[in-house]
Order: C-alpha cells, then structure tokens, then sequence
C-alpha cells in the first residue's frame, strides 16, 4: 500500500511536466485492438560492455515514463533489437511499426499501459557492431547524428533507448571497457571516472534525442586542445583532432564565434564547447559540441544557441536553426523586399516528420533576410531573435 501511495504521488507531481512534453507529441494512431500512444520519458538508465577480448558490446538500459490520457501501447524508439524486455516487471516484447502517414518508424511495447500511468521498461539489447571499431586492444565508437536523412531514426535511438525530438528527458550512462588498454571519452554529459576504463555520464535533464554527445576512444589517439572564453562567464572549451595544429586553431576560433553569437543572441546555454575537429566536410550539432570541420565550426556552435538550446520538436520545426545558421553563414545579408515569390514548403509536411527539409539551409536563409527587410525599423531580424531567445532562457 504505501508503495501505491508513493507511485501515485509521483504521477500527480509530474503530471504538468508530462502533459507539457505529450502537447508536443504527434497523434497517437490506431495499432492491432486499441491505440499505439505516445509517452513522456521521464529517465533513462543504460550500462554498455566494450568486451575487447570478444569484440562484442553489449547493454542493458532501463526506462522510466508517464502515459497520457489513452490507454494503448507506449511507443519509443531503439534501432537495435532488443534481446529482451520486461514492463513493469513482466516479460514483453516490440515490433518496429509506420506511421500512419508511412513517414517514419517507431519501436512499440506489444503490452498496453493504463492511461496516467507511470511505468518501468528493461532492456537488454547487443550495441549495433557497425557502430564500433575494434583494434589491437582498443573499441571506439562516436554518436553520429543526422537529422536530413529520410525517415528520421539518427538520434540518440542508433545506440540507447530515446524517445522522440518533442521530449526532455534525463539520461544516465554507465560504460566499461574490458579486456583492452586505457580509453577515454569525449561527451557534453558530466563524467566521473569510476576506475580505469569505467565511467559514469550524466546528460541534463533538459537535452533531447537529438543533443547527447558521446566519443569512445583509445586515449592519446587524438590531439587535444583546451582552454577557456570567457564571455557571460568562464566556458571551458576542449577542441580533439588527428592534427595539433587543427585543434589549436580551433579553439581559436571557438572562442571568437562563441563571443560573437553572445553579443548577438545572448549567453551560451551549455556547460562547455567540446568539437570533433575533421579535416575535410561539413558538420554536426549537438548540445554544446559538434562533429566538424574547421570551416563549418561557427554554423555548427551557431546551433549551440537554435537547434540545441531553442530546440525543434520534430522535423517540421527544423528549417528554422538551419536557416538561421545559413542566414549567419551569408553574412546576414538583408533583402531589397519582403518575401513577394512562389511559395516553398519547409514545415508543412507530416505531423510524424523526424527529419530536416533539405531546402532549409538556401530557402530558409533567403526568408529570413526578406523578413529582416519587413522588420528593419525594430532593428532587423538579429535583433529581434535575440530579444525572443532571451525570453526564453530566462522562463
């Protein structure tokens, strides 16, 4: 009974939260004899294995969440199959299912859950091989997101459980290697060392499926540099390449593309920059880091502030950062006229969409520079994002 009371006041005190992340879910949709229903994830808590001697990863994750209004069954997401689940204690399975607009795709529970509920999910799942490198004595492996590829399903779900772009939710990571020589870990989560080869993540409450930044690799493989800016206060900045020299000029210029975005949108969100320095290609946000090259690198801490601090809740909300950054990328030119030309669809495709329009990047930049026209006697565009992206982090 006093187990009851206590589950029963943990529903009550976030049920607010809950109806906040569900009010920016799809709708649920029709599956076998009732609905498949979308859930707000309230933790997550995994331990991934790197066996070296055996060349196999494995995980074992736990999940806690609340249901909405309908009963049916919980929809998440997890790209590798589990090897088994328990809800609540009971033994149960999934099954990948469509949409009913055939636009993504969604790991559901085969048990139905009570409408209101708070429920505890256990799996045990192999971590996907072709994510790992396996060499003489060392496993390496990188979340590389992508949020332009059809279908979506390039977050966070490729390598532990996650629940879609519209929820916050808390995320905990245990990792051990076994068997191999000393590791380290890149990440924008708080890590602890446990003991040699063993650590514990803690990523904030408030990242999504889309923010978590996670680098499993020998340790001295890379060349590192860190160092600090310091803006609306101290922010540590550590920038890893194959080249010291890349690195160094990196963090060179991380600091003068996070002082320039602070003058111009407000103070850095996150607790630290950390970025992948690559030799050649474009980029990849996370929330404070990003996978990059060094001509990239201002787009992708430009999204530090739109896409990973303001942050879309699905594909549809997309075209925003990435225009944003394109528009900055230009040099934020201003049009001659407001926009006055054949209409193009960014956002208005399916309320299931988990990826970014392709046309964000030229189109979006394009709008934005017609509305910095319409708007120029408040200051223009820049002035004005500021002011709302204020606002925001304030409340």
């Amino acid at each position: 009974m006093f187990r009851r009371l206590i589950l029963l006041f943990v529903i009550l005190i976030n049920t607010d939260a809950s109806a906040q992340d569900l009010s920016k879910a799809p709708a649920n949709f029709a599956y076998q004899d009732g609905k498949a229903v979308f859930i707000d994830v309230l933790r997550t808590y995994t331990e991934i294995t790197f066996d070296v001697a055996s060349r196999k990863a494995t995980a074992t994750s736990s999940m806690w969440f609340l249901t909405g209004a309908e009963d049916g069954y919980p929809i998440f997401d997890l790209v590798p199959n589990p090897t088994s689940m328990k809800l609540n204690s009971q033994s149960t399975a999934s099954a990948v299912v469509a949409d009913p607009d055939g636009e993504t795709r969604y790991r559901i529970i085969k048990t139905k859950a009570p409408a209101y509920s708070l429920n505890y999910l256990e799996i045990a799942y192999d971590y996907p091989s072709s994510e790992i490198t396996w060499d003489s004595g060392s496993a390496s492996t990188l979340w590389s997101t992508d949020d332009l590829s059809s279908g979506g399903r390039n977050f966070m779900e490729q390598y532990m459980p996650a629940n879609t772009e519209f929820d916050q939710f808390q995320a905990e990571l245990k990792v051990t290697v076994t068997g191999g020589g000393q590791h380290e870990i890149f990440t924008n989560g708080s890590l602890q060392a446990l003991a040699a080869n063993a650590w514990h993540i803690s990523f904030p409450y408030w990242y999504t499926s889309s923010g978590h930044y996670f680098h499993l690799t020998p340790k001295g493989k890379f060349a590192v540099a860190t160092g600090f800016v310091n803006g609306s206060r101290q922010i540590p900045i550590i920038t890893y390449s194959s080249s010291q020299s890349l690195a160094d000029r990196a963090l060179t210029s991380a600091k003068s593309v996070i002082l320039e975005l602070e003058r111009d949108y407000g103070p850095y969100s996150h607790n630290s920059f950390v970025g992948l320095i690559t030799s050649s290609g474009g980029g990849m946000e996370h929330c404070g880091a990003a996978i990059t090259s060094l001509g990239a690198l201002g787009h992708e801490i430009f999204h530090s502030w739109f896409a990973r601090s303001v942050m879309p809740k699905d594909g549809n909300s997309g075209w925003m950062d990435e225009g944003m950054a394109s528009w900055r990328d230009n040099g934020y030119p201003r049009a001659s006229s407001g926009p006055n030309r054949q209409p193009v669809n960014l956002s208005g495709h399916s309320q299931y969409r988990r990826h970014t329009d392709g046309g964000s990047y030229a189109q979006g930049s394009k709008f934005l520079s017609e509305l910095d026209y319409v708007f120029r006697d408040l200051g223009g565009m820049r002035a004005l994002i500021k002011q709302k992206k204020w606002q925001h982090q304030k409340n």
